[in-house]
């Protein structure tokens, strides 16, 4: 009975180790994607930076009344 066991703990670590090991990999993959995203969306946030700077100082020409 020790023998079952035995065998059923080493089947339950070997597949917590492939869920893990999966695991990792998708994280990785995923934090590889969200670079790349990231990358993508910086020119966008840039441009949207610059024209509500933009505004901001068009308002604040207005309310001055100038």
């Amino acid at each position: 009975m020790l023998v079952v066991w035995i065998v059923a703990g080493l089947v339950v670590l070997a597949v917590l180790g492939s869920v893990l090991f999966g695991l990792a990999g998708s994280l990785r993959r995923l934090g590889g994607e969200l670079s790349a995203l990231e990358r993508e969306v910086e020119p966008v946030r840039t441009q949207a930076q610059q024209t509500a700077a933009r505004a901001a100082a068009v308002r604040d020409r207005s309310a001055r009344g100038g």
